[in-house]
């Protein structure tokens, strides 16, 4: 083995415990902040329909999720989209 490629081997090596050593870090501090998190329940109450994506015409249902806190009740649309509908007409329990 040349000088050059035991140099590459030695940097490989040097940035892929680097990375390692950040990940553990960043894993902990989100591991911290998602245990001061408020954890509640919600139900799944109806869809929207979208698209995956620009190029994609295929629809996309995306879960509308209904929560309460503090009495205060709260709706938000998933991200993440279904190729069907899910909603309060299907058997989909609590998220």
């Amino acid at each position: 083995m040349n000088a050059r490629a035991e140099y590459l081997f030695l940097l490989f090596l040097v940035v892929g415990i680097a990375l390692f050593v950040l990940g553990l870090r960043y894993r902990s501090r989100l591991k911290m902040r998602a245990g001061s998190c408020l954890h509640i329940g919600g139900t799944v109450v109806g869809s929207t329909q979208g698209t995956l994506n620009g190029l994609d015409p295929t629809p996309v249902y995306h879960p509308v999720v209904e929560y309460f806190v503090d009495n205060h009740r709260f709706t938000m649309t998933a991200e993440v989209g279904y190729g069907r509908r899910k909603g309060r007409d299907e058997d989909v329990g609590h998220v």
